[in-house]
């Protein structure tokens, strides 16, 4: 078979942290290494250890088939290849770190060197304000410092103004977030499922042939001798035994599943592994829903430098903002070899990559390239810094607050003048809520599109009389000034991380696990929503899963709420243990053992008549209950001593029982997507 493709630019929009996230992969990793080196068995350690001496490559294969969201990543091909292969998903992210990043070609300033200037500028301005240093001032006059910042705040005028022009990114991929990104499968009722050709590389590798893949990793890297090749196959089982433990649980929390939820698992996920990395890396016990330490002394995600882990090559954030700017090829960063076994082995289970597959030369390390900066982005602190503190009680003596100190507050800037945001219209189907969330997201809208000037200006009024010539300096007033744009600061990077997490683009602060709920009043619209704990914790379900999302944006069919749609099929199992937090599915042998069930051994399958797929439980005679897997960790130990790989659905897409499985009736060459959808098992 040939590698998948697309056959539109919007079929190939899929999201990374799909189900777990890639923090908490790297977490089932970690376990898995430290049991495997505990275990009583020479060959298991053995393996525990080549994964502990070749760190870079057990972590990236721990990230498993999420990779191939990435895939490609490479620049746009020749625009007469007959099928196109762009991945929006990629453009998503280039652009994002575009944003962050100064630009090598033109000089142009990207939003952390903006951010790092302002800090700098008013930790040099506070202290001679507060000392009433006249000649001090005077030399950051005379030096220059004072224009710099003002031209500081033009420049993220200027690259928020491009951004979110009429031809900008932002309303680019505002449209493309609802029906533009559904799996290419989702084609509605009474149309043909696309053959598998047309399918992404991420779906087919969640959906089909998943154990062989994992099992010809795992064979050709022992045969290569090569230990750097065997850490990722021994990695990327532990990542195929998390996803299969714990895309069920993840399922109960999203209402749904990737192929009919695709947008609301990616927010669902950022809670888990904010979550399971505060979790872990504090060493908490949970009594109920309180932890010890309380959630506001838990490690986030911030500023955790997942990237590390993964840095092969010489890879660096500035060759990659090279490369993004000059819109190049990425440098070879992957070994050669490396990637010469992944492809020996995907075409092991998939066959020969035919002339029209989305897989390229380039293909994979592009794809690691992006999903190392992906990480950089959400895990380096660098972007908006990380649980950022309020500013201190205003000095004595100030006027009351002015205008311009909340960005958030619609046509409230420096100058008074309104911002260019969109307006959320009565029509809410137009997508003008996601394009505000959206501005908010890359550019702080009102924060960054004219304030920041205005503001510049606003802390230049006491310097003004120096320019005049005069010595009698208001330092009240410049201190008051100084105090109110560090609250504008600070509000408007607030806001850019409430919609950061709202995108599902970076994690919340653990302190914000402890709620919920959320409400967030943004550009003059309330978002009320389910967070902390409730999007952590595993869910009973009534319907699973429900029908599809059409992709319609409306102010009550956004990512954020639960699904309320009618139900696709019956007789669909979701998940067995509701209101688990996520050490249940990740190594939790207390109260969900591996003798709970073995991803190893393959249940039998069989159709009810609506052509829902159900597993027999073994040790549930007579009943067609579906099987639960004991966790992830027990599970990834069984699999690497056993070495066997049923061909699961990662995604669980059908509950509990999800061998791969396929649309319509077994043999027919052309099914189509019906209601209720028809299955029948693969293997």
């Amino acid at each position: 078979m040939d590698g998948a493709l697309c056959r539109s630019l919007f079929e190939c929009f899929t999201y990374n942290y799909i189900m777990p996230g890639i923090s908490t992969h790297f977490k089932i990793l970690e376990l898995s290494i430290a049991k495997l080196k505990a275990s009583g068995s020479s060959s298991l350690q053995e393996k525990g250890t080549i994964m502990e001496d070749n760190p870079e490559y057990a972590y990236l294969g721990a990230i498993g088939p999420i990779l191939a969201d990435f895939i490609p990543s490479d620049p746009p091909p020749d625009p007469d290849f007959p099928i196109g292969y762009s991945n929006e998903y990629a453009a998503l992210w280039k652009n994002a770190l575009i944003f962050a990043g100064d630009n090598p070609v033109s000089g142009a300033k990207g939003m952390i060197t903006i951010l790092e200037e302002f800090d700098t500028f008013l930790n040099t301005i506070q202290p001679i304000a507060d000392n009433e240093d006249l000649n001090a001032l005077k030399e950051m006059r005379d030096n220059g410092e004072i224009d710099a910042i003002i031209d500081t705040a033009a420049s993220l005028s200027t690259l928020v103004n491009d951004l979110t022009s009429p031809d900008g990114f932002v309303f680019q991929i505002a449209g493309a977030i609802g029906s533009g990104n559904k799996p290419t499968v989702n084609v509605g009722a009474g149309n043909p499922i696309p053959e598998t050709i047309l399918w992404t590389i991420r779906e087919q590798m969640f959906w089909q042939k998943t154990g062989d893949f994992v099992k010809a990793l795992v064979t050709e890297a022992e045969d290569s001798g090569d230990d750097r090749f065997k850490a990722y196959a021994y990695g990327y089982v532990t990542c195929y035994a998390g996803l299969v433990a714990g895309s069920p649980f993840i399922n109960t929390i999203i209402g749904g599943t990737f192929r009919t939820d695709w947008w609301r698992q990616r927010w669902i996920n950022v809670f888990v592994d904010a979550w399971t990395y505060g979790y872990y890396e504090s060493g908490a016990t949970m009594a109920g829903d309180i932890p010890t330490p309380d959630y506001e002394n838990w490690p986030g995600i911030c500023d955790a430098k997942l990237y590390e882990h993964i840095a092969i090559g010489g890879i660096t954030i500035e060759s990659i903002f090279e490369v993004l700017h000059k819109n190049e090829a990425f440098p070879k960063f992957l070994p050669e070899a490396f990637v010469q076994y992944w492809r020996k082995a995907y075409e092991s289970a998939y066959g020969p990559i035919g002339t029209f597959s989305r897989f390229k030369e380039n293909s994979l390390n592009s794809a690691y390239a992006m999903t190392w900066a992906m990480l950089w982005f959400q895990s380096s602190g660098k972007v908006v810094g990380c649980n950022i503190p309020p500013p201190m009680s205003p000095p004595s003596n100030c006027d009351d607050e002015p205008s311009w100190a909340d960005p958030t507050v619609p046509g409230d800037s420096g100058g008074g003048s309104i911002p260019p945001e969109p307006t959320v219209e009565s029509d809410p189907d137009v997508g003008k809520i996601i394009t505000g969330a959206i501005l908010a997201l890359l550019g702080l809208a009102g924060f960054a599109a004219g304030g920041l000037v205005s503001g510049g200006v606003a802390i230049g009024v006491g310097v003004d009389l120096i320019i005049d010539g005069a010595t009698d300096i208001n330092w009240n007033k410049l201190r008051c000034d100084l105090y109110w744009y560090r609250m504008y600061l600070y509000r408007g990077l607030s806001a850019l991380h409430e919609v950061m997490v709202l995108g599902g683009l970076q994690h919340p602060y653990p302190a914000e696990l402890k709620d919920d709920e959320t409400v967030m009043n943004f550009l003059g619209f309330e978002f009320r929503f389910d967070s902390g704990k409730k999007n952590a914790k595993s869910r009973n379900l009534d319907v699973f899963p429900p029908k599809p999302w059409s992709g319609s944006i409306s102010i009550t069919g956004l990512w954020i709420d639960r699904p309320s749609r009618p139900q696709e099929q019956v007789y669909s199992t979701p998940y067995l243990s509701a209101d688990k937090y996520p050490v249940f599915f990740i190594d939790d042998d207390a109260n969900n053992p591996l003798s709970k069930g073995k991803i190893r051994n393959k249940a039998p399958n069989f159709i009810h008549g609506d052509g829902a797929l159900v597993g027999k439980d073994a040790t549930a005679t007579g009943h067609n209950r579906p099987v639960e897997f004991g966790n992830a960790v027990a599970n990834a130990i069984d699999l690497l001593e056993h070495n066997e790989f049923p061909n699961w659905n990662l995604d669980a897409d059908r509950g509990l029982a999800y061998l791969s499985w396929a649309f319509g009736d077994e043999g027919d060459p052309s099914p189509m997507y019906t209601d209720p959808v028809k299955v029948h098992p693969l293997d």
